[in-house]
């Protein structure tokens, strides 16, 4: 190779990378896929499992969100798909009056409720399901297919 050949080639690597066209989406992994089909059925399950179809918070409405107690940003890998780590409410509690409210005083009502109603109703500890959400286990794509069949034969079983 000559001088030129190889300063062309580091050229080429030095280049920046294309960039994708306007509307082209970024290709996921297989792992992500199934992290995304995961909570989809996670979802699904946690607004199937609310009493009577309706919003734990309100009672009033029917159920249109999964929510994850725990969040899914500080719950590493297993709050991603804990079952007791989700209460369904509906998309006005969800947004308006609960955790993603921008009124920091219904945040905290609601957060409130979570640990003195409704955790305690469903038999669970709030610092147990903390801890146990945040655990480091990073699953792999053979764990992960295997908690999405355990999670579809649950929507399955319902």
């Amino acid at each position: 190779m000559s001088i030129q050949e190889i300063n062309l080639e580091l050229l080429k690597r030095l280049q920046k990378p294309k960039r994708r066209k306007k509307g082209e989406r970024r290709k996921r992994t297989p792992r992500q896929k199934l992290v995304k089909e995961i909570l989809k059925v996670w979802s699904q399950i946690v607004r199937k499992r609310a009493a009577g179809g309706l919003c734990e918070y309100c009672t009033m409405r029917p159920v249109q969100n999964g929510h994850h107690i725990i969040p899914r940003g500080r719950s590493y890998h297993y709050g991603h798909h804990a079952l007791e780590n989700g209460c369904g409410l509906c998309a006005y509690c969800h947004k308006w009056e609960g955790p993603h409210s921008d009124d920091l005083d219904k945040v905290a009502a609601f957060s409130k409720w979570v640990k003195t109603v409704y955790l305690p109703k469903k038999g669970i500890e709030y610092e147990a399901l903390k801890m146990k959400c945040r655990s480091r286990t990073k699953y792999t794509v053979f764990d992960l297919d295997f908690i999405l069949k355990d999670l579809k034969k649950d929507l399955q079983s319902m």
